[in-house]
């Protein structure tokens, strides 16, 4: 594994756990109340774009109406991050869901 692929592993899963507690703190109340999970995040090669893999509990219609609020919400929840981690450019989150069960029996 070369620098520059473990570099963007290590962003990955830093950006995953601070983005978990962003929206555990989140005072949203069409999120509050709701069960929600990071399953995947990918970086791209250069940084600039992120996928956020999200799961719930209440369905993949729901996933997807929570998505669309996360992804309005994207700016905010960007600049939270840029607060939080140490990085030059904080890359641009796009959120997609995830069906559960897919997750669930990898």
């Amino acid at each position: 594994m070369d620098i520059k692929s473990r570099k963007i592993e290590i962003l990955q899963q830093n950006i995953k756990r601070k983005i978990s507690e962003i929206l555990f703190n989140m005072k949203d109340p069409r999120l509050c109340h709701d069960v929600l999970t990071i399953s995947e995040v990918i970086v791209s090669n250069n940084g600039t774009v992120c996928n956020v893999h999200i799961t719930s509990l209440r369905g993949i219609e729901h996933t997807r109406t929570v998505c669309n609020i996360l992804q309005r919400a994207s700016g905010h929840i960007r600049s939270q991050l840029s607060k939080i981690l140490k990085i030059r450019m904080v890359p641009k989150i796009k959120f997609f869901s995830s069906d559960l069960s897919k997750v669930l029996f990898q």
